[in-house]
């Protein structure tokens, strides 16, 4: 249904499903709630939608996040038991490599959608003052000590360029 207007209740079961990691797309095919122009419209202020409804959208999208990390670990265990018995069991091959692909995908996503929790990047933050020295130390071509190694060890000045600074 394209043209439902806005309510807090259809609002709020809208932002529900969101949490619980249903795609917007999935939503607006359910009877009875918004296409998705419309939810977007509501993020974007539009449609009759208050602007804390943008606040709440992304806090909706932040908790589907963890509901995906969450995911992984289900989708894993519960593979190895049998949903009938609750015994362990082992599971078959096709098995595996479905909920690898499913346990992949999940992955991939929170690592971009909230890459400071779930990321593989570090971050190094540093500050430098005066002067530091920083040797690079390369392994190529022998062992700690050889002349390979020695010719590819670099020292390097991070003293700052006061132009640089100015």
């Amino acid at each position: 249904m394209s043209g439902l207007l806005y309510t807090d209740e259809l609002a709020e079961q809208v932002l529900d499903l969101i949490s619980q990691g249903v795609s917007i797309r999935k939503i607006s095919a359910l009877q009875g709630f918004p296409c998705r122009r419309v939810i977007h419209n509501w993020v974007n202020g539009d449609s009759g939608a208050p602007e804390e409804f943008n606040t709440r959208y992304h806090e909706a999208r932040d908790a589907m996040v963890h509901t995906f990390a969450e995911q992984i670990v289900d989708i894993a265990d519960e593979m190895m038991f049998d949903p009938e018995t609750g015994k362990e069991r082992v599971p078959e091959k096709n098995e595996i490599l479905a909920n690898k692909l499913r346990t992949e995908n999940r992955k991939w996503l929170v690592s971009r959608l909230k890459p400071d929790s779930y990321g593989d990047r570090l971050a190094l933050d540093a500050q430098v003052k005066g002067e530091t020295t920083i040797i690079v130390e390369s392994g190529i071509g022998g062992a700690p000590g050889s002349e390979a190694v020695e010719e590819a060890e670099e020292e390097v000045d991070m003293t700052p360029d006061p132009e640089v600074l100015e």
